[in-house]
């Protein structure tokens, strides 16, 4: 398994571990209007990281020819797992 798939894979692992924790935690009941003030700490790790997590999906590219690596499409099955060198010219990726 590649570098770059073990990374994503921890990532990953690490959001669904804060996802848990935070439904674990949650005490709402319904809709809030100011549900913003009452989110606790664990909801905004959980959004903070997950946003950590999509930019790093973006933004993962190869350093030659600019191709993504891991969003290749919109369509899901163009998307790819990233692996240590550049799926479209062959470059390795650090």
């Amino acid at each position: 398994m590649s570098k770059q798939k073990k990374k994503l894979l921890f990532l990953i692992a690490i959001q669904i571990v804060i996802t848990i924790v935070h439904n674990l935690l949650d005490t709402q009941s319904g809709f809030d209007p100011n549900w913003y003030k009452d989110a606790g700490w664990h909801y905004w790790l959980g959004m903070g990281f997950g946003i950590y997590l999509v930019f790093y999906i973006l933004t993962r590219s190869c350093k030659k020819c600019k191709k993504p690596q891991i969003i290749v499409g919109p369509a899901i099955s163009q998307w790819r797992w990233p692996e240590d060198s550049c799926w479209h010219c062959g470059e390795k990726i650090n």
